[in-house]
């Protein structure tokens, strides 16, 4: 059998959006993926379907896995053909035994790739506001490891030499933070010397604690700092005061898990994510219903056709092509509940003869009869409306005269449930988005399926629907909902609203650490 191939790649701390576009390459391709505590579990959302995830911890005096065993999994997979992701927090070059590993496939003839990533040292002093290197206060930087084992012994860090460096970045340190400080002002570092602890840097978690050379390891203990964390010594300390941004954004340490099926129109994860919330979005990839051929022998009998959202449309066409038909051969009227079907049909180059938008940005749960007597149907229309809030052909029904055909193109389904599970692994979620009503009966149909999950899911405090009709869904299946921002126009009005409620609820949030 060939062998497969590993996979290094540097995940960057904690931010997901730092790993580099290679990586994501790679996980895209994976098959089985090895990851630890220090690589973002968001970044499972790129791997396929049925790929196999393997946890194996790493955190300081607690690892699920030695070193040994991972070097073993890495082997045994690709020995059996496999596309190994083997998912480093950082670089996996810098403190990530990224040597070790890679010879243990050497070995064995597997043939690998090291992609490189942002390591930590550096992300978390930039997002804490620390330039390691500045005109006036540093032109020098040395990266060394506070940790100290059996394995390394005879190979301590040289602290002579590291005292003569103008900033000085240190891994894996804060248990001996104690002798660190020791060592270096026994070796001439000035006692006043700025310095700060950057705890689970550029994630929502992240914690700045500044403080002196000299002071800083007694402050640590006085606030229970734990690691992972970096310790950053030098006069560069002193600049996070007017540069630094991270902690400082509205929703700074607010985790939000996003479930959204609708095509990123709106962005909402890119909208938290600038007012500094830490977000986790969740696929919800609709699937084709299993009567797309009654529904288009239904649609070449109908006087007109309205497409509830965007999924609809595309899933509409895809069975008209794939049955080998033409639409302009199916004379029919085309109406739309939302903008997103409306700019779908447009693109199709397909005549909107009535949108909806404008009053049911929802695009669900509004009744078939309403729609009737808004456009004006006369006695004895036939009508086929396509929404998510139906799952294949519904019984035909008359109201006001009219003969109404309820029917869905497609069906909900979240098939991440793996990714999710390995998201609640190691984190909370503060809130719960569901983007659009698609996006809520995926999450019903997957509270069924999986109970587990569910448990996991009605923990979250807090549960914002976006659009009426989302929210309307949800409470009508048992979910709490805690706030509902409106669709369309209204939507930025209400984000912002819910944003400045946020910002004050965690006014306050943090002090003990303000340097």
């Amino acid at each position: 059998m060939k062998a497969g191939k590993v996979y290094f790649i540097g995940a960057g701390p904690g931010d997901p959006g730092l790993i580099p576009l290679k990586g994501i390459k790679a996980l895209e391709e994976a098959q089985v993926v090895v990851y630890d505590r220090l690589a973002s579990p968001q970044l499972l959302a790129y791997v396929k379907q049925g790929a196999r995830f393997v946890f194996c911890g790493k955190e300081a005096g607690k690892h699920s896995m030695a070193q040994e065993e991972i070097n073993e999994i890495l082997v045994r997979e690709a020995l059996r053909g496999k596309k190994v992701a083997r998912l480093k927090g950082g670089d996996p070059s810098i403190y990530g035994r990224v040597g070790e590993e890679a010879e243990a496939c050497a070995r064995h003839g597997i043939p690998f790739e090291i992609v490189p990533g942002v390591t930590s040292g550096i992300a978390a002093a930039s997002y804490a506001g620390i330039p390691l290197t500045h005109r006036e206060w540093s032109s020098n930087t040395a990266f060394v490891t506070g940790h100290r084992c059996a394995g390394n012994e005879g190979k301590e860090t040289n602290w002579q030499a590291a005292s003569g460096f103008d900033t000085l970045v240190v891994y894996m340190g804060v248990k001996n933070l104690p002798y660190i400080r020791q060592r270096l002002i026994e070796c001439g570092k000035p006692p006043a010397t700025p310095a700060a602890l950057v705890r689970w840097g550029t994630t929502g978690d992240q914690r700045t604690l500044a403080g002196t050379l000299d002071n800083i390891a007694s402050k640590a203990q006085e606030a229970n700092f734990e690691a992972p964390a970096i310790l950053i010594i030098g006069e560069v300390v002193r600049l996070r005061e007017t540069l630094g941004w991270y902690e400082q954004k509205p929703l700074f340490g607010r985790k939000v898990l996003l479930f959204q099926s609708e095509p990123a129109t709106r962005g909402d994860g890119r909208l938290l994510e600038q007012w500094g919330a830490e977000t986790a979005e969740v696929p919800v990839l609709p699937e084709p219903a299993l009567e797309a051929e009654r529904v288009l022998q239904a649609a070449e009998s109908s006087d007109w056709i309205v497409f509830a959202d965007v999924w609809e449309v595309q899933f509409f066409f895809q069975a008209l092509h794939a049955a080998g038909r033409d639409i302009r051969n199916i004379n029919t009227r085309m109406a739309a509940l939302n903008e997103g079907a409306a700019a779908e049909l447009a693109r199709r180059a397909i005549t909107v003869e009535y949108d909806f938008s404008a009053d049911y940005a929802a695009g669900s749960g509004v009744r078939p009869g309403v729609l009737g007597s808004r456009i004006g149907l006369q006695e004895g229309a036939r009508m086929l409306l396509l929404s998510p809030d139906y799952t294949g052909i519904n019984a035909p029904y008359s109201e006001d005269g009219v003969c109404w055909l309820l029917a869905g193109m497609s069906r909900q389904k979240i098939r991440a449930t793996a990714y999710l599970a390995e998201l609640f692994r190691e984190r909370g979620f503060d809130t719960l988005w569901i983007g659009d009503v698609r996006a809520m009966y995926a999450l019903q149909e997957l509270a069924n399926r999986e109970p587990e999950l569910a448990s996991r899911l009605l923990c979250i405090p807090e549960f914002i629907c976006v659009g009426e009709g989302t929210a309307a869904v949800a409470g009508a299946y048992g979910w709490k909902v805690t706030r509902t921002i409106r669709e369309g126009e209204s939507f930025v009005i209400d984000a912002v609203e819910w944003l400045n409620e946020s910002r004050m609820e965690g006014s306050a949030l943090h002090q003990e650490f303000a340097g």
